[in-house]
């Protein structure tokens, strides 16, 4: 398995036709192994759709894969502002379009969440403050830790606060946010604790600012940091199975 989950490091999933998040046999394999450590036990469903992974414990919860890397191209109102470079007709639209699909389909671009009616992979794509930003939505992961860790000091604005707070059980397996990122391999995107977002320089809340990248300029720099992310992503992905690959050498 080691060596599967390497080669998805650079070749992506693909599903003819279909969802690799839900129909990718390859894909589920790979996060059942790679997610199957410390304190998650993973176990392979019987209905792809409805339980594609599931935990027994703490408590019986189903699990989804998610794709963290995205474009935005199908947002409406991103779509009437930045139509000409976002037209599918131009050269330039498909060959952006076809590197971040080569790309964000790999075992990198994948991430796993609890699964149920209007849970984060859903919920994320449609709240107007994330519109399915990854990086966005680690911030609020970083806001639910923080009021679980001082609860005292009330709800930090966090606009996935309640979606994630139906998922208390899944989040508290981990030792706060540091745990979480690394036990995700997402060090990449957070630096001394904070999160590195994909473009702009916010002296305020980030969530008083829109989630879009309104211009050409925008886009192009939340394109390349995702890539660079997933590139990092991968390199940890890949560092951890040829780790695991040495020890069990070593056991045998």
């Amino acid at each position: 398995m080691n060596n599967k989950i390497i080669l998805y490091t650079e070749k992506k999933f693909f599903s003819e036709n279909k969802d690799p998040d839900i129909f990718n046999i390859d894909l589920r394999d790979c996060q059942q192994w790679l997610y199957s450590r410390d304190k998650l036990c993973l176990h392979k469903g019987k209905n792809l759709e409805y339980d594609y992974l599931f935990l027994e414990t703490p408590c019986y919860m189903r699990i989804a894969s998610d794709c963290i890397i995205n474009m935005n191209e199908n947002y409406r109102e991103y779509k009437q502002t930045n139509e000409q470079h976002l037209s599918n007709t131009s050269d330039y639209f498909r060959g952006l379009y076809q590197k971040y699909v080569d790309s964000a389909y790999t075992i990198g671009g994948e991430i796993i969440f609890p699964k149920r009616l209007y849970s984060i992979n859903v919920i994320r794509g449609q709240n107007t403050k994330i519109k399915d930003r990854f990086d966005l939505t680690l911030e609020c992961i970083k806001r639910f830790y923080a009021s679980i860790d001082n609860p005292d000091d009330g709800i930090i604005d966090n606009p996935l606060y309640e979606t994630l707070d139906q998922d208390r059980a899944f989040f508290s397996l981990f030792d706060g946010f540091r745990d979480y990122v690394n036990f995700f391999f997402l060090d990449d995107l957070v630096k001394n604790d904070n999160v590195k977002f994909y473009f702009g320089e916010y002296d305020d809340d980030v969530f008083n600012h829109s989630a879009l990248a309104w211009n050409q300029s925008e886009w192009e720099q939340m394109l390349e940091n995702q890539l660079k992310f997933l590139d990092a992503r991968n390199t940890r992905i890949r560092e951890f199975c040829n780790q695991n690959k040495q020890k069990t050498k070593n056991a045998q």
